[in-house]
């Protein structure tokens, strides 16, 4: 599902890039046809274009936004894919890029309303990116030449990257880091006692039947990406164990 976000937008990226080339050319208004894609200042445009509040995160107008935004979309969306699981990150990924959308139209109803249109898909990767530091805030990444450090301490510079820009702009990427973290919370609430148990190096007192009950119901629940790979490799040993009983 990553790659799959990630083609999306090089996809589009390539598009525009083709189209401006072959619009002296074709006589066409590039930047009409642009902004079709993109959304807009205020809430009387979104109205008259409602798809751009899908399009316009997966629309990138340059190389340094497209580089960033797909750099942290493959990082953080890939650690969050291991504990949430592939369709998940695509939901919070959209969740997360409306609700920069919104936040963005709602700074339309202030003294600083922006004067441009809202492009890219850094609301929805900040959502992913806030979402895997509080979903998994101990895990320990390493980077290189630098050292390993825990998701709490590398999230939060991660992030820094986004809100250096206008406020109609930092509004918008506080409403995708708004988005990840009530998802975070969620998930975390809604994950079974006893598959957290499961996932522990000490697995306690559990009967096999009762382990492998667990794993199957966290993997129907949240797919099977969502297993650890120790988890994977664990119902995988129950159920050739299971079916030589039979």
């Amino acid at each position: 599902m990553i790659l799959r976000l990630f083609i999306i937008n090089a996809l589009v990226y390539l598009g525009l890039k083709l189209l401006w080339l072959a619009a002296p050319a074709t006589g066409l208004d590039f930047e009409a046809a642009v902004a079709q894609l993109l959304l807009p200042p205020t809430l009387e445009g979104v109205a008259g274009r409602p798809w751009t509040v899908l399009t316009y995160m997966f629309t990138q107008c340059d190389f340094r936004h497209l580089l960033v935004n797909m750099l942290w979309l493959g990082g953080f969306g890939t650690l969050l894919a291991r504990d949430a699981g592939h369709w998940r990150v695509l939901a919070l990924y959209l969740v997360g890029g409306v609700g920069a959308a919104a936040m963005f139209l709602l700074s339309s109803l202030t003294p600083f309303a922006p004067a441009e249109p809202l492009a890219g898909a850094s609301g929805a990767v900040i959502a992913l990116t806030v979402a895997a530091g509080v979903v998994s805030p101990g895990r320990k990444i390493k980077l290189t030449y630098i050292g390993e450090f825990s998701m709490s301490h590398v999230v939060p510079l991660a992030l820094l990257a986004f809100f250096f820009c206008s406020l109609p702009e930092a509004m918008a990427h506080a409403g995708g880091l708004f988005c990840g973290i009530a998802a975070a919370l969620a998930w975390r609430r809604s994950r079974p006692a006893a598959a957290a148990r499961a996932s522990a190096p000490s697995r306690g007192a559990l009967s096999q039947p009762d382990e492998y009950s667990t794993l199957v119901a966290k993997a129907n629940a949240q797919g099977y990406e969502a297993l650890l790979p120790s988890e994977q490799r664990r119902l995988y040993e129950l159920t050739l164990r299971r079916g030589s009983r039979r």
